[in-house]
């Protein structure tokens, strides 16, 4: 079995969030790709009303007000909706933005080290038949197949807690697994700012995890967007009842669009931490203190 490649991330102080800049250059895109300067002046306007209205409405959300963000579109903008191709896209984009307004956050993090790849299969199934436990194998989401022992496992959030406990590590926090991703600098994607779709596996079909080298991070952690999401150990409340845990890594495996905006560094949400693991996979992380003590890989 393969053992697990450990990443050192410094410390220091990193960018999570995104800063208004980039905050603009997803509007100025989604309006490119919808054609909004073919819009006559009063289309334009009518849309410019319409997202200032829903930055506004989040800001009082936000202070309490009893104002709800969720509204009915307004006739005019639907009536855009119909007549250009791809306004429905820039209203997506739109949405999530107004609930943004510079999330920027400077956080100062301590050294921590975390897994060069999302565990596979393989890793899995060794933590799988050190137990020996039916219970717990059908709680597994993977078919396992001899073709994809080395692709990233998909289980629910109590598995890949007790993995990263058998390994002495944790999973990670949102925050500790964003940094990871962006890298000093806060890029949009692991890559960069500039989005490459080559560079990450959109398909709902997993893929090897070294699949995507062009794709790899600033401190060289593989896999982060795209592929599977991943579990962090935030918990929160389920929308449902009962408790969800926040997953980072890609939120448009329901084929919400554009793939450029959804697939970044810094989206997340939540998912009931006892739903079916479709999707998502984890990696651990160890703190600084751990990777001192550790002497490796539990093996079975």
């Amino acid at each position: 079995m393969e053992s697990i490649s450990w990443v050192k991330i410094s410390s220091g102080e990193y960018l999570t969030g995104l800063s208004q800049e980039q905050l603009d250059a997803f509007g100025k895109k989604a309006r490119a790709e919808a054609g909004y300067a073919q819009w006559s002046l009063e289309e334009q306007q009518q849309f410019e009303d319409y997202a200032v209205d829903k930055k506004e409405r989040w800001r009082l959300f936000r202070l309490g007000e009893n104002v709800s963000p969720f509204t009915i579109l307004p006739p005019e903008i639907v009536r855009l909706e119909k007549k250009y191709r791809g306004v429905d896209k820039l209203l997506n984009v739109e949405r999530v933005l107004a609930g943004y307004i510079d999330s920027t956050v400077r956080v100062k993090m301590k050294t921590f080290y975390i897994s060069r790849f999302p565990i596979t299969v393989e890793q899995c199934e060794a933590f799988f038949n050190r137990f020996d436990d039916e219970k717990l194998r059908k709680r597994r989401g993977t078919y396992l197949g001899t073709e994809n022992r080395n692709h990233p496992e998909a289980v629910e959030w109590h598995i890949a807690d007790l993995f990263c406990q058998w390994v002495g590590g944790r999973l990670p926090t949102s925050v500790e697994w964003e940094c990871a991703a962006r890298g000093p600098e806060g890029f949009l994607y692991p890559w960069g700012n500039e989005w490459n779709s080559s560079y990450l596996n959109l398909s709902r079909v997993s893929t090897p995890i070294k699949a995507y080298p062009e794709g790899v991070s600033p401190f060289g952690v593989w896999d982060m967007i795209g592929n599977r999401a991943e579990w962090t150990m935030d918990l929160t409340t389920h929308h449902e009842g009962g408790m969800a845990a926040k997953y980072m890594g890609e939120i448009a495996k329901e084929k919400m669009s554009p793939d450029w905006f959804y697939y970044n560094a810094t989206f997340g949400a939540p998912r009931a931490i006892d739903a079916p693991p479709y999707y998502v996979g984890f990696r651990p992380i160890l703190d600084s203190w751990r990777k001192r003590i550790w002497p490796g890989f539990n093996t079975p």
